[in-house]
């Protein structure tokens, strides 16, 4: 099976619905076997510079990006690109220490647009040629839009929560000074029920309008109930 075909069943996966964190996990898993890699990490783009929002080992830290360092490098380029720990050994001494060989970098981006960097890490000293690296670009450019789906679904079902509860909340302050007027209503009504006056046509208006806002309220309720589950037959 070829690389390409690899790259699509691995794919296939991000079609699954999952949260942002299952969907880190999933793009790092998929691409450790795409290269036979050990580990890996992805590093989101944020105002701080990036932030480590997944890594798939512990026991085998990477520092934190440096600026123009070649997370930097790979995001500002949006190249996929390996580096060998004999070229950093000077700068990161530890990975040669740990075992780690070779280091690849693959942007998360689409449509030109860069979200983070996707590191793979490898215990063995491997090559690849430009025509591979190319191909884990597209990878990325894949990943990246599961990922974004993933954040995007978790923005949405954040904002639909407030929405419902911003609906509850309101419901339920507007049906206080609701109540307290309409008894007011009906205590005027039941005085001036028998008196012909001009007064009493205005109080009917109140009164119906009144109502009209408790029937609004009430479905606003009643609303939030079927969308949490709580609504009783």
């Amino acid at each position: 099976m070829s690389i390409l075909e690899n790259i699509y069943e691995s794919t296939l996966k991000f079609l699954e619905p999952l949260t942002p964190d299952e969907t880190y996990k999933k793009v790092v898993n998929e691409a450790i076997k795409l290269i036979n890699g050990d580990s890996g990490r992805i590093f989101m783009s944020s105002r701080n510079g990036f932030d480590s929002v997944y890594s798939s080992s512990s026991d085998m830290p990477l520092p934190n990006p440096r600026k123009k360092g070649n997370v930097y490098k790979s995001f500002i380029s949006n190249k996929a690109m390996i580096v060998h720990t004999n070229e950093v050994k000077d700068t990161y001494p530890q990975l040669r220490k740990i075992g780690i060989r070779s280091i690849m970098y693959v942007p998360l981006s689409n449509v030109g647009v860069v979200y983070g960097v996707l590191v793979i890490r490898s215990k063995e000293d491997r090559r690849f040629a430009g025509n591979e690296l190319s191909v884990m670009k597209l990878f990325g450019s894949l990943a990246s839009l599961a990922i974004r789906k993933a954040q995007l679904y978790e923005e949405t079902k954040i904002a639909a929560d407030t929405r419902d509860l911003f609906i509850s909340l309101a419901a339920h302050e507007l049906r206080t000074p609701l109540t307290t007027l309409m008894g007011y209503v009906q205590l005027v009504l039941a005085r001036l029920k028998n008196k012909k006056t001009v007064d009493l046509k205005w109080i009917y208006e109140i009164a119906l309008e009144a109502n009209r806002l408790k029937a609004l309220i009430n479905e606003f309720l009643e609303i939030n109930r079927i969308r949490t589950g709580k609504v009783q037959y």
